[in-house]
């Protein structure tokens, strides 16, 4: 299993997938985990936006559990409205 993230986000230890040819980046395979901070910055000069991780096969936490999306608020509760006598619960009237 595959995720995508910004270039910003790499950190040492993710495995990176570089969807490019092999004549288009310096590195001697396109899949690897990131050992460097210069790997990085050579990555973000490539002029990528995002690429895709393999969380299972990084070193790192940060690549284990992928950023949660933001929390939508609950809608506030409205007043309960009481079950018609006789009704059955949830039935509809």
């Amino acid at each position: 299993m595959s995720v995508t993230v910004s270039v910003e986000e790499l950190k040492p230890g993710m495995f990176v997938h570089l969807d490019l040819g092999w004549w288009a980046h310096p590195f001697a395979l396109s899949s690897f985990v990131l050992s460097s901070q210069e790997q990085i910055d050579t990555i973000r000069g490539l002029g990528l936006k995002s690429l895709r991780i393999s969380p299972e096969k990084s070193q790192c936490a940060a690549a284990a559990a992928p950023a949660a999306p933001a929390s939508v608020p609950a809608l506030p509760a409205g007043p309960a409205q009481p079950e018609p006598a006789g009704a059955a619960p949830g039935a509809a009237l």
